[in-house]
């Protein structure tokens, strides 16, 4: 599964269900080691999602990339 479809299929709550806390101050290449080792998805698909344009715009996120608009949590 692509990164777009994996965030399409999260938001929609289909799939597997896996904890991932991100903290505090955590820059994307840090959640992106994250995600990988969770088995969640590749660091290689990750970083490149959060710059893709046409995914920032869908998911109204404004500027270049989703730094800063992936808030400390424990996601399911």
């Amino acid at each position: 599964m692509n990164l777009p479809s994996l965030l399409r299929a999260l938001q929609e709550g289909r799939g597997r269900i896996s904890a991932v806390t991100i903290p505090e101050g955590w820059r994307i290449e840090q959640i992106a080691d994250r995600l990988a080792a969770s088995g969640v998805c590749a660091r290689e698909e990750f970083l490149p999602a959060t710059r893709d344009r046409s995914l920032l715009r869908e998911l109204a996120i404004p500027g270049p990339s989703a730094e800063g608009f992936l808030f400390p949590e424990t996601y399911a």
